[in-house]
């Protein structure tokens, strides 16, 4: 099971549930932390409450933090399919660190690029209807 080292850097609220992100410091590139209970059938399961994430909680903007995860199941909807990984309790779980947004910031610097086009090596496909 992997170990992912994460600065959280987006925390969404959607009425009483919250949507994660952070940057993985270890191999770069956007993760989505999912609450154990993820599924593909409840779309509310991929959201957190209030008790795990906002201001002062262990998913918080700014948060350095430690936890395992499991990859996402093949059948996860898009886009962010790729990105999320489904949170392991247990006790390799921890907040290491604070970090100031200018921090945040020079941390994540090398993962931005100017375009979509160089964000996705110039293989970026447009549908136009």
């Amino acid at each position: 099971m992997p170990t992912y080292n994460l600065i959280i850097t987006d925390v969404t609220r959607y009425g009483d549930l919250f949507c994660v992100a952070g940057w993985d410091l270890d191999n770069g590139g956007m993760i989505r932390p999912e609450p154990p209970t993820a599924n593909t059938e409840d779309e509310a399961s991929r959201f957190w409450t209030e008790r795990d994430a906002g201001p002062g909680k262990f998913f918080a903007v700014g948060n350095r933090v430690r936890f395992d995860a499991a990859i996402a199941p093949a059948n996860f909807p898009f886009p962010h399919a790729t990105e999320d990984r489904i949170f392991v309790v247990g006790n390799n779980s921890a907040v290491l660190d604070q970090m100031t947004l200018v921090q945040i910031a020079r941390l994540v610097a090398p993962g931005v690029t100017v375009s979509l086009d160089e964000a996705f090596g110039g293989q970026l496909q447009r549908a136009y209807s």
